[in-house]
């Protein structure tokens, strides 16, 4: 779904002037990435909803990641700005887009500030992301601290004795 109703992509052509759809993400280890999307050309990465009542001029209406990416520490990154509070670092980093090669720019632009980076990408690098945690030990102290058995049989079949 939209978040806030911010578009999560950013919509350019290909050579043949047909619309396609950029949907940056962060994967596991913190790096964006930039999957296109179009109904012609699938993705790995993401499920792509289109309203294709004009099937000559499709529009896109809604992405999300494929299931099981989630928990395996990818975001998308309008996702990650606005759960956070920060569209309108969103709404920048779409507009830097816009002034790249993939999307058609014939020079050279500078990288995104790192400082203005969503704040998925640091907390990733830094092994601090939601995925990079181990999942707490499960622990009985009942069950720990239960006594030793009894007879002498039950201490030999328990290899106490």
């Amino acid at each position: 779904m939209r978040t806030n109703n911010v578009e999560k992509w950013v919509t350019t052509c290909d050579l043949s002037e047909r619309k396609v759809w950029i949907v940056p993400v962060i994967n596991p280890d913190g790096v964006i990435k930039y999957p296109r999307v179009s109904p012609l050309i699938g993705s790995s990465l993401i499920e792509a909803v289109y309203d294709d009542r004009d099937p000559m001029h499709p529009r896109l209406h809604d992405v999300q990641l494929k299931p099981g990416l989630v928990n395996k520490g990818w975001v998308l990154v309008a996702d990650d700005y606005c759960e956070n509070n920060l569209a309108i670092g969103w709404f920048t980093f779409q507009k830097w887009m816009r002034t790249t090669p993939m999307m058609g720019a014939t020079e050279a632009v500078k990288p995104f500030p790192t400082k203005y980076l969503p704040p998925g990408v640091a907390e990733r690098i830094a092994g601090a992301g939601r995925h990079q945690f181990e999942e707490d030990e499960i622990v009985i102290p009942e069950m720990d601290d239960r006594p030793a058995p009894t007879s002498k049989i039950k201490r030999t079949r328990a290899g106490m004795d």
